[in-house]
């Protein structure tokens, strides 16, 4: 793969390989809305796929609105609430396992860096087990309540400077799908990496099983908010391209499988408007149930035994729903490129 230089005035290009030469994979639908307008595209030379038409950073900030955020406290209703900080802090405890077990661990004081932190819910989970964070977030996000041991920064990634910080680890959890321009961030991530750090990634599989099945019903398209769409040999060959050296990779998981496989086939009822449970179950939501909505709650129930069949079987094959990937990196310098 050619060392191109990397500028957001080339986006028409890939931003991997530089190539012109996109076919069309098929239509897709907004999330929000269930409108048409866009499709997938795949480029011929490397095989990224991403959404087109290729929106700027501007364009793809009016797709970012409060709802889509929830509070900077909660997003859903209390009982997912309690799954979401559930999860958090059992990835927090694994972070920190791999931490100490590395050969040169000197302690709990592990500088840990999460890009699109969200609300800071993993953050405050790793300050609780004594790491030192830096998150990041889009400049259309609520304001975060500030905690000890956790700075929050808002605002453009490629444009912060980093200079003086080395980070062992560093998250990149279901967002780099996110990012008009996924090779220049790994290579800013891969120039403030501390030598043998953690990167821990997770995006969609767009090789996956549900992806197949659903085609663009499946509910981890989101439509435009995810610019790019990966497989794993696309997201290892960016990995490759920036030095990073994928350690293992997993497909197992349960919430965003089971769930999306009910969502996905919710989508494909023609009674249902596209990702209408997904909204219910927001807290901004609360209070509206409709006819329409228990009906869909409903059905959800009957579908989950399918969708935890689904899960291991998929599971089973490589081919789960999302792609989880822990990367180190590799002994040489970052790439030179144009982060503008």
């Amino acid at each position: 793969m050619a060392d191109l230089p990397i500028t957001t005035t080339h986006l028409q290009q890939c931003v991997h390989c530089g190539s012109n030469d996109f076919e069309k994979i098929s239509d897709a639908l907004n999330f929000d809305t269930g409108e048409g307008g866009f499709h997938l595209e795949r480029c011929v030379q490397c095989g990224l796929s991403r959404t087109a038409p290729l929106l700027n950073d501007e364009d793809l900030a009016s797709h970012y609105k409060i709802d889509y955020y929830g509070t900077a406290s909660q997003k859903f209703f209390s009982p997912m609430e309690r799954v979401v900080q559930w999860s958090a802090g059992r990835m927090a405890d694994g972070i920190m396992r791999q931490l100490r077990q590395k050969p040169d661990a000197t302690g709990d004081g592990y500088r840990i860096l999460d890009l699109g932190c969200g609300r800071g819910t993993l953050l405050r989970m790793l300050a609780k087990r004594g790491a030192t964070c830096t998150g990041v977030e889009r400049a259309e996000f609520p304001s975060q309540e500030i905690v000890d041991g956790i700075e929050i920064r808002h605002g453009d990634f490629l444009q912060m400077d980093f200079s003086a910080q080395r980070f062992d680890a560093i998250v990149i959890w279901h967002v780099l799908e996110h990012l008009v321009n996924p090779d220049a961030v790994l290579n800013k991530v891969r120039s403030i990496l501390a030598p043998g750090g953690l990167l821990l990634i997770a995006v969609p599989n767009y090789g996956g099983l549900q992806a197949q099945c659903f085609g663009n019903k499946w509910f981890h398209l989101d439509i435009p908010r995810h610019v790019y769409h990966f497989t794993l040999d696309s997201i290892k060959s960016l990995l490759s391209h920036q030095h990073f050296e994928v350690r293992k990779v997993s497909t197992w998981s349960a919430d965003q499988s089971i769930y999306g496989f009910i969502q996905s086939t919710l989508n494909s009822f023609a009674l249902f408007k596209q990702n209408d449970l997904y909204t219910v179950l927001k807290a901004s939501r609360q209070g509206r149930l409709t006819l329409g909505a228990i009906a869909q709650v409903l059905l959800a129930g009957v579908i989950t035994p399918l969708a935890i069949v689904e899960y291991f079987l998929s599971g089973l094959a490589g081919k789960g729903s999302c792609l989880m990937i822990d990367a180190t990196g590799l002994e040489s310098e970052p790439l030179e490129v144009d982060q503008h």
